[in-house]
């Protein structure tokens, strides 16, 4: 019984507001006024999305059983496009959820004047409980662009940080710093790999001076990269190799005894020039 007169309210009052509609979307635009959202999106902006907003919502508002905007697909996914838009030009939460708020209080103030008196207080308890899911929603739709934001910020920090770097003519170079974490290590394979490939590089340094330390996972990742490259026909050496990390490897029982390896960078170009049959201050026509 309850659920029936649940829809029966919901009902009335969607059929009561469309014949207000234009009543509705004035006063609604009117509270907006100026501020954030009237600065971005403009009055005509704003305009557009409360006429295409409006039709949708009281459709959903007659045909629902219960005050649940998960029931209300369509109008759900204007939300979540709306805010995801507003929070990409770095519109506030609070503004976003003002401007729901705002549409709830417009609809409360034509329902006051003109709704039938012996249903009234019922109808503004249904709208009211109608907008609550709105504000979770927006909620969801600001930590989803933060953690897309946080991500893409992410990766292209670490992308950035496994530079590669065209020292001469089929000669490249990856300098590491840092950490290298199983993330890092395996994007540095892979951009190293992709740089060989880029300019088919005879050499490709791989400096690791400014790795503090080595453990196992990420030397069977060098390990792997050099012999990448071999089957790319590159001659893939390491450089940097502190006395730290050698003896890390030692304790560790990596063999590098396949892989081509310099104490520093400079003692690195120098092979890297014999390979390519440069000599050291020859410019390379």
């Amino acid at each position: 019984m309850a659920q029936k007169k649940s829809v029966e309210i919901h009902s009335q009052i969607a059929s009561f507001l469309k014949k207000k509609e234009v009543k509705l979307h004035g006063i609604w635009l009117k509270r907006v006024g100026e501020g954030g959202l009237q600065n971005v999106y403009g009055s005509d902006g704003l305009k557009e999305f409360a006429t295409e907003f409006i039709p949708p919502f009281l459709d959903s508002l007659s045909s629902s059983e219960e005050s649940n905007l998960a029931e209300f697909s369509e109008t759900r996914n204007q939300i979540v496009n709306f805010a995801t838009s507003s929070f990409q030009k770095d519109i506030s939460p609070r503004e976003i959820s003002n401007f729901f708020v705002l549409l709830r209080d417009s609809i409360i103030e034509v329902l006051s004047t003109e709704f039938p008196q012996e249903n009234l207080i019922e109808a503004i308890f249904a709208i009211a409980s109608v907008f609550d899911p709105i504000g979770f929603c927006i909620f969801e739709s600001f930590v989803n662009v933060k953690e897309r934001q946080i991500n893409d910020q992410h990766r292209m920090l670490t992308e950035t940080s496994v530079p590669v770097v065209k020292i001469w003519d089929r000669v490249i170079m990856v300098p590491l710093i840092g950490v290298l974490d199983s993330m890092r290590t395996q994007l540095m394979m892979e951009t190293l790999l992709s740089g060989i490939e880029k300019v088919q590089a005879k050499v490709a340094i791989l400096d690791i001076s400014g790795i503090p330390i080595v453990d196992s996972l990420v030397a069977r990742h060098l390990i792997s990269t050099a012999s990448g490259g071999k089957l790319m026909g590159t001659q893939i050496v390491i450089t940097g190799i502190s006395a730290r990390i050698s003896q890390i490897m030692v304790k560790l029982g990596v063999d590098l005894s396949g892989v081509v390896t310099r104490s520093t960078l400079a003692d690195g170009l120098t092979y890297a020039f014999e390979v390519i049959g440069q000599r050291v201050g020859e410019r390379n026509e």
